[in-house]
């Protein structure tokens, strides 16, 4: 339950670690994040607890935490997260190119969450479902007009 930060020596062609990593929340099971433009807030999607933390960059701490999950949840039109693992858990996590909107994705609830990112902070303004199972990953285009869901169960590419 800890990022790890490694700066970039373009000499030495390498990743050099950092010593301070950043902690979240026991169980959080950090999987993707992504950075604000002015590099002082990082958003990392827990796959376990299905949630977004924001960190203070400077100080290196959690300063929020939002569920990236819908009120009520559904599991019913997804077999192996119904049956098996019996929770949503997150994959992926983007913000647009302007900025101004965040997205995570919810394996199990087959959902993306879409979050206005007015002052570095995000605050959920919907749930979408994207009509594929265990959508693994997203993409949004360059110009922030459309987002491309992409599914692990039934091979299916969305566009929304």
């Amino acid at each position: 339950d800890k990022v790890y930060l490694f700066k970039v020596d373009g000499v030495a062609k390498k990743l050099v670690p950092e010593a301070q990593s950043i902690e979240v929340a026991v169980g959080t099971g950090p999987r993707h994040c992504v950075m604000n433009a002015a590099g002082t807030r990082l958003f990392v999607i827990g796959e376990l607890t299905s949630t977004i933390d924001t960190i203070d960059v400077a100080t290196r701490q959690s300063i929020a935490r939002i569920s990236t999950l819908p009120p009520e949840v559904d599991l019913s039109n997804n077999a192996m997260f119904h049956q098996k693992i019996k929770q949503s858990e997150c994959a992926a996590i983007r913000i647009s190119p302007d900025g101004a909107l965040l997205f995570g994705s919810n394996r199990g609830d087959d959902s993306l969450v879409v979050c206005n990112m007015a002052g570095d902070m995000p605050q959920p303004i919907g749930h979408f479902r994207l009509g594929c199972r265990t959508p693994r990953d997203f993409f949004v285009d360059p110009q922030g007009k459309f987002v491309l869901g992409m599914s692990q169960d039934d091979n299916k590419v969305v566009m929304f």
